[in-house]
């Protein structure tokens, strides 16, 4: 097998593989040293692969740049939190962010990166657990969010399902 041919061929397994590939069980598959596979990764990188190096092995970065982004003005109170990130996640969209136009203070956000319904959990647990409120509280529940999608007609679904269930103002 030519380095060539290595190379693809590491690249169809990351393409495949759901979990980092770690330099040793490459070196192991292919019949070569760690050594060899770091320099294939190398060159890979030279050639504008994107594969990541991390401890836990490499993988190939996903393109998320390709996915369009809207910036949507919502209003709801609290509870209504998970139901609104729901639509987005369950429509295939992703909460990139939240923000609020305080009259004091101006604009106030934070970065949610919420994919998942396991995200959305995740951030209700962390505002549950500190006890502090949502910004949302800020300004009687009008806030804003940017959110992605991989095309336009997802994202047209998403703030569709927001308008039905009430809490889209504009986007």
């Amino acid at each position: 097998m030519t380095s060539e041919e290595r190379r693809q061929d590491m690249l169809r397994l990351f393409s495949e593989s759901e979990e980092p590939i770690t330099g040793s069980e490459l070196a192991l598959r292919f019949h070569v040293t760690r050594q060899i596979i770091v320099k294939d990764i190398a060159l890979m990188k030279a050639e504008g692969i994107l594969v990541i190096s991390t401890a836990k092995g490499y993988f190939l970065q996903k393109k998320t740049e390709i996915w369009k982004k809207r910036t949507i003005t919502v209003c709801h109170d609290e509870k209504s939190m998970e139901e609104e990130l729901k639509i987005i996640v369950d429509l295939g969209g992703r909460a990139l962010n939240t923000q609020v136009n305080h009259p004091v203070y101006g604009k106030l956000g934070e970065e949610l990166n919420i994919k998942s319904r396991k995200d959305i959990q995740r951030f209700l647990k962390k505002i549950s657990d500190t006890g502090c409120a949502p910004l949302l509280h800020l300004t009687k529940g009008v806030h804003m969010h940017e959110i992605e999608a991989e095309d336009e007609k997802s994202l047209d679904e998403i703030c569709e399902a927001l308008h039905e269930a009430g809490y889209l103002i504009s986007e």
